[in-house]
């Protein structure tokens, strides 16, 4: 399976690469580029593995069905499902502060699904506010 890498950088984001490798093969690769822009003297190096629930529209195709059903799919309403897309966030550039944390640069590595147009914006918008966010704000 696919992967695709998003950069956010100061609350903007954009898909970075799209990688022919399994998502846990991704994020070694994308780990090791990181660690390349890292500077050690700055800011914390940190990988967290998350997931982002996704609402898709009904109906799937065979290619989206085949994916999604391995991702812990959920009936919401009658014309939509959520699933757990995986996500792996490795944060390279960050700062602390008295009262709080804040990601300055981070790639989200995923897997590389049959995404639509909208879902597409959805998560990369998502990855936008991962380094969008204000000193100190709680997290929703």
């Amino acid at each position: 399976m696919k992967s695709i890498v998003i950069l956010s950088e100061n609350g903007n984001s954009k898909i970075y690469k799209e990688m022919d490798l399994d998502l846990d093969k991704a994020v070694k690769e994308i780990a090791k580029e990181a660690m390349e822009l890292w500077d050690c003297k700055k800011s914390d190096f940190i990988i967290i593995k998350d997931s982002y629930p996704m609402e898709i529209k009904l109906p799937l195709t065979n290619e989206e069905y085949e994916v999604y059903s391995k991702l812990n799919i959920q009936r919401t309403q009658q014309k939509t499902i959520i699933v757990d897309l995986p996500v792996y966030i490795i944060s390279f550039d960050n700062e602390w502060f008295n009262d709080g944390y804040k990601d300055n640069k981070v790639f989200i590595v995923t897997i590389g699904a049959p995404f639509r147009e909208e879902a597409k914006k959805e998560i990369i918008d998502w990855c936008s506010e991962i380094t969008s966010k204000e000193t100190g704000e709680e997290e929703e």
